[in-house]
């Protein structure tokens, strides 16, 4: 099998947009007043003030626009006269896009699904009360929880399992050892139960589990 790889050159339009606001116009012209910075914003409206001399002061005064990108034009895909070339590629010419990450997370109440790193962090004290930023206390226990009712969440659409107790959960939860020596239980290198350390090992997806996988991502398009 020959992979071609054809290349279109195209020119390209691309569209930002940035609103001036009275705050930001206050922070280019620092020396106007209230009335003066109306006016200005009067002028700038009307074309009076260029929005060449726009940049240049926000410059001087070193102000940064927070520029939007809202498109892309390939306008000459549009009207042609671009040019074309071609080559032979390999594997690394294929770009797929990936598929949406799949829930590994669900709340124990309310029906919210997502993924770890959407979940609600909270850190609790050895009395079990929760430590909030301003507290000089360190938490002794960080939690993950549902961020729409503060629920414990579960795992969903597990990777790992434990050898010894009933636990099953993802990568993101087990515990990692990477050297016997510098570990407290001298345990050799590998992954291990967060519940009882014990070793885990890769859950295999059965048949049914890749179809009902492919259930919930078609119901993502």
């Amino acid at each position: 099998m020959v992979t071609l790889v054809k290349h279109e050159w195209h020119q390209v339009d691309s569209q930002f947009a940035f609103e001036i606001t009275p705050e930001i116009l206050s922070e280019i012209y620092p020396d106007l007043d209230e009335d003066e910075l109306t006016a200005k914003l009067s002028s700038i409206e009307s074309g009076e003030v260029t929005i060449e001399e726009l940049l240049e002061a926000a410059n001087q005064n070193n102000v940064d626009f927070d520029w939007e990108r809202q498109n892309d034009d390939f306008w000459t895909e549009r009207k042609g006269g671009y040019d074309v070339s071609y080559e032979l590629g390999d594997e690394s010419s294929w770009k797929h896009e990936p598929a949406p990450p799949l829930p590994n997370r669900k709340c124990s109440h309310c029906r919210w699904e997502g993924q770890k790193y959407s979940a609600r962090y909270v850190g609790f004290d050895q009395d079990g009360k929760v430590v909030d930023d301003e507290s000089a206390i360190e938490p002794t226990v960080i939690k993950t929880l549902c961020p729409m009712c503060d629920s414990s969440l579960l795992s969903i659409n597990h990777t790992r399992k434990c050898i010894s107790c009933e636990w099953m959960g993802d990568d993101s939860e087990v515990e990692d050892v990477w050297s016997k020596d510098e570990d407290e239980r001298h345990r050799e290198e590998g992954e291990y139960c967060p519940l009882c350390a014990s070793r885990v090992e890769e859950v295999i997806p059965t048949t049914e589990d890749i179809e009902q996988a492919i259930a919930d991502l078609q119901k993502l398009f």
